[in-house]
């Protein structure tokens, strides 16, 4: 494997930097071994403590595992966290629309895939388009009742219903990890009642077009729907100063 020492200046960073590379570039492999502290600090010419604090970050982030008799190997890819995705938000708060424009590349995909299926093998979609349905009846009950956080955690559940139709795992763990997120991005957009009119005639307009198999129709009525919710959320974001 390919070693550079490093700077004095920002060490911890620097040894982190390199063994991101590594596992990115497939030099490091999911199982393969990593050389020991003591090998890594000699090879980046710094302390092992400074290597001990990097190791610790990739195993808080599930992409180093450790242990005293074996060693420190890659994981699988699959156990790796989204832990550091959720901090970039919590960091970055004012960064909403950016969420909702992660949302429409992750939703349209999965529509897209999940009107396939109706077309062409509709008893893979039959199970998610009953979640649908039954999402769609929560929030037409929840409007009726004017519960806001009702509806809203039926919108969350009808998207994530959409989503885990691909069974496309970063898909689903982006969803679920930025799922606070996400419920208080829906909820500033339902404010008023006729937000949340508005919210239930959208998805229902979604869900015909995806039922009915007619990719370009879901799209849009998708499209329109993320078009509305941006302006809502702009509103409730300017209310709140």
């Amino acid at each position: 494997m390919r070693y550079k020492q490093v700077e004095k200046r920002s060490v911890v960073r620097d040894v982190m930097e390199q063994i991101k590379a590594l596992v990115a570039s497939g030099e490091l492999k999911p199982g393969d071994k990593m050389p020991t502290e003591a090998e890594l600090a000699t090879m980046f010419g710094i302390g092992r403590s400074s290597v001990r604090e990097a190791v610790k970050v990739f195993q808080h982030l599930g992409i180093l595992e450790s242990s005293p008799k074996t060693g420190t190997f890659v994981c699988d890819y699959s156990n790796i966290s989204t832990e550091a995705l959720t901090w970039s938000f919590l960091l970055g708060r004012n960064e909403i629309f950016e969420l909702l424009t992660l949302r429409e590349v992750i939703e349209q995909r999965s529509i897209e895939e999940l009107v396939h299926k109706v077309r062409s093998a509709p008893d893979t979609a039959r199970e998610t388009l009953q979640t649908l349905q039954q999402e769609l009846q929560n929030m037409r009950r929840a409007l009726a009742s004017r519960s806001l956080e009702e509806q809203s955690a039926a919108d969350y559940e009808f998207h994530g219903a959409i989503i885990r139709s691909t069974g496309n795992q970063v898909f689903i763990g982006v969803y679920q990890t930025l799922g606070a997120f996400i419920r208080e991005e829906i909820h500033k957009t339902n404010a008023d009642e006729a937000a949340r009119a508005g919210a239930v005639q959208e998805h229902a307009a979604l869900l015909e077009a995806i039922t009915g198999g007619k990719p370009s129709r879901a799209l849009a009525a998708y499209r329109e729907h993320l078009h509305t919710t941006r302006e809502q959320l702009a509103h409730s974001l300017r209310l709140q100063g």
